[in-house]
């Protein structure tokens, strides 16, 4: 769900404000026990670009802006992110994600769900210091769908007749909720009307389902130094993406896939078999498809108040089609 995204254009109007989520971010990682200050003090310090937490400041920042409870909302938005990140690891039996090695890898899967729970509570701890029951509420509605995405997914490994619209399904609950989560806690606690929170949502869940899209062709076409994790990662763990699934529609009789499928520990049916995707149609209607999601993306700003922050919001989206 990483991109490698230069986000210097959006952090910008917010530079003062992620500097305090990264105070907050240190005091959850300031605990007595050594072990888990050091685990906490490692997946923290692991280069994540704070894209969500910058949506959560910045659409704060479009209305009534209150620091001492938007701050800690954008923190449990990264907290919670991290924690989603340190169980996928688990569950791909992944040993790095951005160029360093995963919890898992290091302390082993038992350890890593303890601590992707544990960073899940410290979560909703935070953001039950925002006084406003909405926010726990939004992270635990968000928890939910990202949860049932990773389930429906478990259980689609390997499945080639995939649809469309469980691809479009899973990744709306598992990359775009959490964008939403992001954005609308920071219009909730700057008193935006209900007109603007749906029009920010919008924006989040379109700008969600893009992300997703170009992360997946990424999978096929980036290198590992850009993804932080090897090439064809979800392939080889059997997920099955967009590129695949518009592959197939593309190429009904080729059996290069179901070979894969019926031996997925082959490197080079593997090779093979990404390389047929890469070079194919496929990744050009994916970066289509997630060209139309950017743009009601950016449709869906259209009312909302001009300015440094607005326009920021409106980089993100560039910035997800440019990589």
């Amino acid at each position: 769900m990483e991109q490698r995204l230069d986000t210097s254009i959006i952090f910008q109007p917010v530079q003062p404000d992620l500097r305090e989520v990264e105070k907050l971010l240190s005091e959850v990682s300031a605990v007595p026990s050594p072990q888990l200050s050091a685990m906490l003090s490692h997946i923290f310090r692991s280069g994540g670009k704070r894209l969500r937490p910058t949506i959560t400041l910045l659409s704060g920042h479009l209305f009534h802006y209150q620091p001492d409870v938007i701050i800690p909302a954008a923190a449990a938005v990264e907290i919670l992110h991290t924690a989603t990140l340190v169980h996928d690891d688990v569950i791909d039996n992944s040993p790095r994600r951005r160029g360093q090695a995963t919890i898992n890898h290091l302390w082993g899967n038992d350890i890593a769900i303890l601590l992707g729970d544990y960073l899940i509570t410290a979560a909703e701890e935070l953001a039950a210091r925002t006084n406003n029951i909405k926010t726990p509420e939004l992270l635990a509605q968000t928890i939910m769908a990202i949860t049932r995405a990773e389930i429906e997914e478990d259980f689609n490994h390997f499945n080639l007749n995939k649809t469309r619209e469980q691809y479009y399904r899973q990744i709306n609950d598992k990359t775009a909720a959490l964008f939403a989560a992001a954005v609308t806690a920071g219009a909730i606690l700057g008193k935006a009307s209900r007109d603007e929170i749906i029009r920010l949502q919008t924006y989040a869940r379109n700008l969600g389902m893009a992300f997703q899209i170009m992360d997946d062709i990424l999978d096929f076409i980036g290198t590992e130094e850009e993804l932080g994790k090897p090439v064809g990662a979800d392939l080889r763990q059997g997920t099955i993406t967009l590129p695949v699934i518009l592959f197939l529609e593309q190429h009904p009789g080729d059996d290069s896939l179901q070979n894969l499928c019926e031996q997925h520990n082959n490197v080079a049916l593997l090779q093979a078999a990404l390389q047929q995707v890469a070079t194919s149609s496929a990744i050009t209607e994916c970066s289509h498809i997630a060209q139309d999601y950017c743009g009601r993306a950016k449709q869906a700003l259209g009312t909302l108040p001009d300015g440094d922050y607005r326009q920021a919001l409106t980089a993100i989206t560039e910035i997800v089609m440019a990589h």
